[in-house]
């Protein structure tokens, strides 16, 4: 039996980026879309999968890696599920069912709720017809399950609860039961069943019974019983914010929401800490007097509509957002966010500081974090001022495509000035980041090409000098350990450090003739790598600049036989056709290789290879001039770049 209750949740889903009218032929691409968690309603879900979007019901962590033949490799580390979805094809092996063995959608519904389980909505398949019927069936839970185990057993269950046909298989999909399952949309215009609704109670004495039964730790099926009541807020249409609140915001009246809130009084040593506090350790829910979980009417200017479509949540990463489904502009915002865009600030720097007196809260910060920041103000100081344009021009060039990531590695340092022991021998603050961080603190889209580039802006300028990679042994053991207490059961076995050295003079001209070598020898962003340093200027450089690859490697072993195979086969491609032609074409010889290295490393190799090549037989890489292209009979449109040998 179900909970009879309107909708008041939203939950997470993982949900493609295109619609699509018909069923998709490459899963593989289709996969690659859906990474980045998706918050929606029961009602959008299915307005969503109407319009031809995919969708993977269980929230998932997605890693995405590349095996030996360049093909994405997809992990799941589950995270919650909160809707489930049977696939219903009436076939077996392929072959439709004879028309007396088939289930039809109304049957299917009657046989979830006499086994105490009602449906949310039902929808036709790409591939449905009317000979041989096709539909899923999606349940909806009153709360996530965040438990594996107990998630897999709820998918079995709700699979024993549709019954089987005469030969014993079960009418739902006993494959579409893993979380990392993908469901297609459809293109048929109307659902089969809506209940919105209706949720279900996990914790029903029913349904933990068929769960048991499922799971081979019963034999005997009990009758069900009344579920309990479940563990979710009432829905109402009159919940909204604290009108007082919102209106003290509006005035930045402060003292009035001091007085409200009568937050204990609290100190930080650094605005690393103050900053967690204020995302993580503020309730925002509270603050604003609304239910966690539950839609109320959206309280931002400009929202016309006031009907309930706002909620507060909490992010994977423990932050407390605001986000208004409805709402014209983006709809999601922080605490800190929020403020601004309801109080009307015009800086970062009023907001915060309407906020800390809100919230009772201060900053005390020392002589040696002044310093530190003082320093790193006066780099971005260089770099908006042009001083760093006019001192480094190799650099400033080099550095074109990544200030914008070394800014944000500039605001993290400041961020993240904690305390005088947290610091490397040179008096340079340490602190950490991961690369997904740092890209979503520079406002670039967070997506699996932009953190492949991230990687490579941060070897530029770890190469340059501008931003330090710290090996584990000049981490502060303190902070090494605070950040493996972090990052543990998230999947992740490592986190980079940084320091960012002081501009003194020695330091810029450092920096320059970083710049000056990093032209010379023809280094291009997608081609950076730590084989590509290691071959051109040896382990020492590499190190540097990759510090945590550096670690199980040496001078002998910087490179694996088979990278060395690739190496030689390139070079000797490029050494035929200079022979031959007197220059040779950086994409003609990738063609070449393609035969002998597949499309995915003939191309990697190459920009990997190209630099060391260049410098062990003094080649360089120009643009053809008419002149050129005359000497060297170049068939080819345009001014193409050739690499030839350099003359005395």
């Amino acid at each position: 039996m179900s909970i009879k209750k309107e909708q008041a949740f939203v939950f997470s889903v993982l949900l493609s980026k295109n619609s699509y009218n018909e069923k998709p032929k490459n899963a593989g691409a289709l996969r690659a879309e859906m990474v980045r968690e998706y918050r929606t309603s029961v009602r959008n879900l299915a307005n969503c999968l109407l319009d031809g979007y995919a969708v993977i019901p269980a929230y998932s962590n997605v890693t995405v890696t590349r095996d030996g033949t360049g093909r994405n490799r997809f992990r799941y580390d589950f995270v919650r599920q909160q809707v489930f979805l049977l696939d219903i094809d009436n076939s077996d092996a392929g072959k439709p069912l004879p028309k007396t063995e088939q289930i039809p959608l109304k049957v299917a519904i009657q046989s979830l709720k006499s086994n105490g389980i009602v449906p949310c909505f039902a929808y036709r398949t790409y591939s449905d017809t009317p000979e041989t019927p096709k539909f899923r069936i999606a349940v909806a839970f009153s709360e996530p399950i965040t438990d594996k185990n107990q998630r897999d057993l709820i998918q079995k269950a709700l699979v024993r609860a549709l019954g089987t046909t005469k030969s014993g298989k079960p009418y739902a999909d006993k494959r579409c039961t893993d979380t990392s399952r993908l469901f297609y949309g459809t293109n048929k215009p109307e659902l089969l069943y809506r209940d919105f609704d209706a949720v279900n109670s996990v914790n029903s004495a029913f349904f933990s019974k068929l769960a048991a039964v499922t799971a081979g730790q019963d034999s005997q099926p009990t009758q069900a019983k009344t579920p309990q009541t479940p563990k979710i807020k009432a829905f109402s249409r009159s919940v909204c914010a604290d009108a007082g609140i919102i209106e003290a915001i509006q005035k930045h009246d402060y003292e009035y929401i001091r007085q409200e809130l009568n937050c204990q009084h609290r100190a930080f040593k650094s605005t690393g800490e103050l900053w967690d506090y204020l995302y993580k350790g503020v309730n925002f829910a509270d603050f604003l007097g609304v239910p966690e979980k539950t839609l109320f009417s959206c309280c931002i200017d400009g929202h016309t509509d006031r009907k309930p479509s706002a909620n507060i949540f909490r992010s994977d990463s423990g932050i407390w957002l605001y986000k208004c489904f409805s709402h014209a502009g983006r709809g999601t915002y922080n605490i800190r966010e929020f403020v601004e865009k309801v109080g009307g600030f015009k800086t970062v720097f009023s907001a915060m500081e309407f906020l800390k007196k809100c919230l009772n809260i201060e900053l005390e910060i020392s002589d040696w974090q002044q310093e530190q920041i003082s320093e790193l103000e006066n780099i971005g100081s260089c770099i908006d001022l042009g001083v760093f344009a006019e001192t480094c021009p190799c650099a400033y060039k080099v550095t074109r495509y990544c200030r914008d990531i070394f800014r944000t590695m500039l605001t993290l340092a400041k961020t993240y000035c904690f305390t005088e022991e947290y610091t490397t021998k040179n008096g340079e603050a340490v602190f950490f980041a991961t690369n997904s961080a740092i890209l979503q603190k520079s406002g670039r889209r967070l997506n699996r090409k932009q953190q492949g580039q991230v990687s490579k802006y941060l070897a530029i300028l770890a190469y340059v000098g501008m931003v330090r990679k710290l090996p584990d042994n000049e981490v502060p053991k303190r902070l090494l350990q605070k950040a493996r207490n972090i990052v543990k059961g998230a999947g992740k076995r490592h986190i980079q450090f940084y320091a960012i050295p002081s501009w003194v003079v020695q330091q810029t001209e450092l920096i320059e003739t970083y710049g000056k070598s990093y032209i010379e020898h023809g280094y291009r962003q997608d081609g950076i790598s730590f084989e590509t340093f290691y071959r051109t200027e040896g382990i020492e450089t590499a190190a540097r600049v990759y510090p945590q690859v550096a670690r199980t490697k040496t001078a002998k072993t910087g490179t694996t036989y088979q990278q060395d195979k690739r190496h030689e086969i390139v070079s000797d491609l490029f050494a035929d056709s200079i022979m031959e032609k007197g220059y040779a074409r950086e994409n003609a010889v990738i063609q070449e290789a393609k035969s002998k290295l597949g499309s995915y490393f003939s191309i990697t190799q190459v920009k990997r290879s190209l630099p060391d090549i260049m410098t062990a037989n003094r080649w360089k890489r120009v643009r053809a001039t008419k002149k050129m292209k005359e000497q060297y009979d170049i068939k080819s449109a345009g001014y193409p770049f050739v690499i030839i040998p350099e003359t005395d």
